[in-house]
């Protein structure tokens, strides 16, 4: 009979199996179902992609390193869709146009609407753009009026940014934008489209 209430005492003293675990995080409530403990978030949520294709929740998307889409079992890291996308501060009801290239090969309005779809960038450059615009990285620049700056970030993702081309004598060229701060390393000409790699 001792050792029967004993037993009851220690059993109540300790809990049983519905109490959280020790050195579960506070507010985690039951460490062995609550799947916020393992929750994406937006400064690096779970992971994604790589070989054995890891999918996101369906309201995130995978944002791959160097916005690579994954290539050669690239990995990334899930973040939240955006709620909603930024509009063009001359027209309240339409969003910003800044065509973009994804990683599902669709052309976006933007890099937002790409995310909205569930989609990462696509730096690759893979998209077929509309004529008279040509690739740099995932955006589309304007082949008459446009060069591609391509800043090379080794420990982030490289930058993309379509310039306005400089008054050029004989049309665009990589003489022409030869003298643009960012450097000289051009490839590319009037009909592809150039670009100027800063390195």
């Amino acid at each position: 009979m001792r050792i029967t209430s004993l037993f009851l005492v220690l059993l109540t003293a300790c809990g049983g199996d519905d109490r959280p675990a020790v050195d579960a995080p506070p507010g985690s409530g039951d460490a062995g179902g609550d799947a916020s403990i393992d929750a994406p978030n937006d400064e690096g949520g779970a992971a994604c992609g790589g070989i054995v294709s890891i999918p996101c929740a369906d309201d995130e998307y995978c944002d791959y390193v160097a916005n690579n889409c994954g290539i050669a079992d690239g990995a990334g890291r899930c973040k939240r869709r955006p709620d909603a996308c930024p509009l063009n501060a001359s027209d309240s009801a339409a969003l910003i146009a800044e065509p973009t290239c994804a990683c599902d090969g669709k052309v976006y309005s933007s890099e937002c609407a790409a995310y909205a779809e569930g989609q990462d960038v696509n730096a690759n450059g893979s998209c077929q753009f509309p004529k008279g615009q040509f690739a740099c990285g995932y955006k589309a620049c304007n082949l008459a009026s446009q060069y591609c700056q391509h800043a090379l970030k080794p420990e982030s993702s490289d930058e993309y940014d379509c310039m306005p081309l400089p008054a050029c004598t004989g049309g665009a060229s990589c003489e022409c934008v030869a003298d643009q701060p960012c450097g000289s390393e051009c490839t590319g000409d009037a009909a592809s489209g150039l670009t100027l790699t800063c390195s």
